[in-house]
This record gives structure tokens, C-alpha cells and sequence, in this order.
């Protein structure tokens, strides 16, 4: 890899940590409303949104909790494409064994060809 590339690659890798942390701020709403159903949030909704949120009736998990129990999760994502093709991830780990305020212990940013199956 190239000195250029490595740059532009940490330039994108500081984007999706920006990105995720800003989609935590900007839509704790609709985070918070995860814990109803989906038809419930739906309904709640603006009917603008009812197409879009149809696409994600089904869907796949790319990066797996560290642990199957409450309150442990990987989320908030971000995936950019670099210009290679490459998909990056940043997403967030988070654990129910911190006092709050500390759950989140790990930025993961993982790699992916195909932007469904991503590596560390």
C-alpha cells in the first residue's frame, strides 16, 4: 500500500468513527425506540419513511455481539467504500459488565470485499 493510499485510508477510517458517533447523537430517538415492535415504530412514523423502512423487513448480521447476553451488542455502525472497492466498518462494542458510562469498550474497524462478510 502506497503512502497516499494508507493516508486516505486513515482519512476514511476517521470519517465512519466520526460518522458512528454522530449518528449516536443525532438519532437516540429512534434508537430508543428499537425496544417496540417494528409494525409499532412504523406506525409512528412519518408515511414518507414507510418505503424506505420496508427494506429492512429482512436483513443480515455482519459483526456478532461478543456475547449472547443482555446488553451486550455490537452496533453502531458506519460503512463507507473506499475507492478500491474496499467497504470499512466502525462499529461499537459494547458490554453489561461496566458501570454506565464505560459499556462502550471497543471502536472495531473491520474490512470487507463485499460489504457483508467483514474482518478486523
Amino acid at each position: 500500500m502506497s503512502v497516499v493510499s494508507y493516508i486516505q485510508t486513515v482519512k476514511l477510517i476517521r470519517a465512519a468513527v466520526y460518522l458512528s458517533v454522530a449518528l449516536c447523537l443525532g438519532f437516540s430517538t429512534v434508537l430508543t425506540a428499537q425496544v417496540k415492535q417494528p409494525e409499532e415504530v412504523r406506525r409512528e412514523l412519518p408515511k414518507a419513511y414507510a418505503s424506505f423502512l420496508k427494506k429492512f423487513d429482512t436483513y443480515d448480521v455482519v459483526v456478532k455481539s461478543p456475547k449472547d447476553a443482555p446488553q451486550w451488542w455490537a452496533g453502531a455502525p458506519s460503512v463507507l467504500r473506499d475507492a478500491e472497492g474496499i467497504f470499512w466498518m466502525a462499529s461499537r462494542m459494547r458490554t453489561a459488565d461496566a458501570p454506565r458510562g464505560l459499556r462502550g469498550y471497543e471502536i472495531q474497524i473491520l474490512r470487507s470485499a463485499n460489504g457483508i462478510n467483514f474482518e478486523l
